[in-house]
């Protein structure tokens, strides 16, 4: 698990996927959020990291909902999150790809702790 302070840039709008696999319906939606590092010198770089939020209807309407409510853009938090990735075939080529999978978030200016309940663990059943 790796965690972040940042600024939410932005919550994408929810989208449904169907599981190519079996008969279940997905959404997934993604919170934005950034910060500013130093490089060499005196040189500033913002940086961006995109973290999903994924699951099965109801249960990603719960998370979301929490999210929704309790955030807004421009809130500084501090984000827990898990790095993964996933290789899958085309055209006889192997591709992966890299998701940042969010377990949770509190705002960074609070001493309580406004966490989500952590996401059970997926299973391969990802929808392609």
């Amino acid at each position: 698990m790796r965690n972040q302070k940042g600024k939410i840039k932005d919550f994408t709008k929810p989208q449904e996927i169907q599981s190519k696999k079996n008969d279940k319906t997905y959404r997934k939606a993604i919170i934005a959020i950034e910060w500013v590092e130093k490089g060499k010198g005196d040189k500033m770089f913002t940086k961006t990291l995109a973290l999903e939020v994924f699951g099965e209807v109801s249960q990603f309407n719960k998370r979301w909902d929490y999210f929704v409510d309790k955030f807004n853009k421009g809130d500084e938090v501090e984000v827990n999150f898990d790095v993964s990735s996933n290789a899958f075939e085309k055209d006889g080529n192997t591709m992966y790809f890299t998701s940042c999978k969010l377990i949770n978030m509190q705002h960074a200016d609070k001493q309580t702790a406004e966490t989500t309940t952590q996401m059970p663990e997926e299973d391969d059943d990802l929808p392609f």
